[in-house]
């Protein structure tokens, strides 16, 4: 403690080593550049004479910086002392002067951080305890806790404004790339998201934002990668699973066309059939294929229509239902289209 011994105010602090922090205090002071503004003037104005430095007691070094809070509070060392950071080895609630926020800017103007020191600061955080822990204390304190629906919005609308930025999102994905959820991790994602449905909000702005985007060859050739390999795992659990009406005295059980009918049936009829083609309707409107895409799709359906079976399946399924004008009109324009192109390739 430094303690003005003609008007009692007081300068608490804490330190491993007394004689070096004394030492080092008296620097400052006598060359005018110490960090409490108040007790520098106060030097200046009263001299070196009127000053002592003085241990208060003596503690662990574990609980230094408690008992360096407890005598800030108890000797008012803030309000009427030379302290200027209300917590003890912290400068959270210090004031800088508009001077001082200046010549911040100055310094940190004039010597930029390089891409390679914000990397090694990164890293030395990344491996800092305290750091480690003091993250830790962050989840412990939101576990449980519920934003209100404003700040969901601000944070929707920040979100937003930062992937606007296609540096940011370059950021992003350089970051991401090789990264792969562990099982744990998949399974907690899985099991968060089981019985959940994107809100409409959620749906629009996801239309929004995949509007005009046109996947590069390569995420198309991931896409379809990771398709086929989500089929072939499929298959091989469905090969996996007993399935005791499959076969019966090694003979293969096939269904009866009347319980095909109500099975198709049961699912036009079903609701959550219904609200999954919704979901598909709405997620592929204003969505775009490829001219590949396109050829490979009327390659299908014209093989797909060439089968009597097909032919006659899609007459029944159809039979009695109504046309809208609209839909009336697609179906007009898609057709002069469609003559106009055998007529191109004719030619």
């Amino acid at each position: 403690m430094i303690k003005n011994s003609i008007n009692g105010k007081r300068y608490v602090g804490s330190a491993e080593c007394f004689r070096v922090r004394w030492k080092l205090h008296r620097s400052q002071l006598n060359g005018g550049r110490h960090h409490s503004q108040k007790l520098q003037r106060a030097w200046e104005k009263y001299g070196r004479a009127s000053f002592e430095f003085t241990i208060l007691e003596e503690v662990d070094v574990a609980n230094l910086i408690e008992r360096e809070q407890y005598w800030l509070d108890k000797l008012r060392a803030v309000k009427v002392g030379y302290n200027v950071a209300p917590n003890a080895g912290s400068s959270l609630g210090l004031k800088r002067s508009y001077a001082t926020r200046r010549k911040m800017v100055a310094i940190r103007e004039a010597f930029p951080i390089s891409a390679e020191q914000h990397e090694r600061m990164a890293e030395a955080r990344r491996k800092s305890p305290k750091f480690g822990a003091h993250v830790k204390q962050l989840h412990q304190n939101n576990i449980g806790r519920k934003q209100s629906p404003a700040t969901l919005e601000k944070l929707a609308v920040a979100s937003s404004l930062r992937w606007q930025d296609p540096q940011y999102r370059q950021n992003m994905v350089e970051k991401n790339t090789g990264r792969h959820h562990t099982k744990e991790a998949r399974k907690k994602i899985s099991a968060a998201k089981a019985g959940k449905s994107l809100s409409e909000i959620h749906r629009s702005r996801l239309s929004e934002s995949h509007k005009g985007i046109q996947p590069s060859p390569e995420t198309r050739a991931k896409q379809s990668a990771a398709q086929k390999a989500r089929r072939a795992r499929e298959q091989l659990e469905a090969e996996r699973l007993p399935i005791p009406m499959r076969k019966r005295k090694s003979k293969t059980v096939s269904l009866s066309k009347e319980h095909l009918l109500k099975m198709e049936a049961g699912r036009r009829n079903s609701p959550k059939f219904a609200k999954h083609l919704d979901n598909l309707h709405k997620l592929a409107k204003g969505r775009k294929h490829t001219d590949e895409a396109k050829q490979r799709m009327s390659v299908a359906i014209s093989a797909a229509l060439q089968n009597p079976v097909i032919r006659a399946q899609i007459s029944a399924a159809t039979k009695g239902r109504k046309v809208s004008e609209a839909t009336r009109e697609r179906m007009r324009v898609a057709a002069i289209a469609r003559e106009a192109r055998k007529r191109d390739a004719t030619t």
